[in-house]
């Protein structure tokens, strides 16, 4: 019962004990106002009915979330560009590290001593990486 009262004060006027039947927009944003308000502070405004207001209210609305949906569609499309560039330099750098790891181990191996003739088995760059490494791991030995 007390929310029914609160609810039918807050739609009478407080100053002139009417019920609120327009809205003013000349005041920057939707106002409910009685008719005598209209007569008095509101005189000269631009003042619609609360259909024509919920209508107006709606379309601004719309308007609004259209452009921020356009925008984040924009941001989201920016981004999707972005991916492949990354993708690619995050692939190119996986391999580079593949080739200097693999170069490192060619370059380590002789130095183990493990005594297999595995790197010199193969020829190619990195058998010829291996035997230069193995060389110069005994070159540091001597020293």
């Amino acid at each position: 019962m007390v929310e029914a009262v609160a609810e039918v004060q807050t739609r009478v006027c407080s100053q002139h004990s009417k019920p609120l039947e327009v809205f003013c927009q000349t005041d920057g944003k939707c106002v409910c106002v009685c008719v005598a308000c209209i007569t008095d502070e509101h005189k000269g405004h631009d003042v619609v009915s609360p259909a024509r207001a919920q209508e107006r209210l709606q379309m601004l609305m719309e308007s609004s979330l259209k452009s921020e949906i356009s925008k984040r569609e924009a941001e989201l499309n920016k981004l999707t560009e972005n991916v492949e560039p990354l993708k690619s330099s995050a692939q190119a750098a996986v391999e580079h590290s593949d080739r200097v790891f693999t170069e490192l181990q060619a370059f380590i191996e002789p130095c183990r001593g493990g005594g297999d003739d595995q790197n010199s088995e193969g020829g190619g760059a990195e058998s010829g990486r291996a035997a230069a490494g193995g060389a110069q791991c005994a070159e540091e030995e001597s020293s």
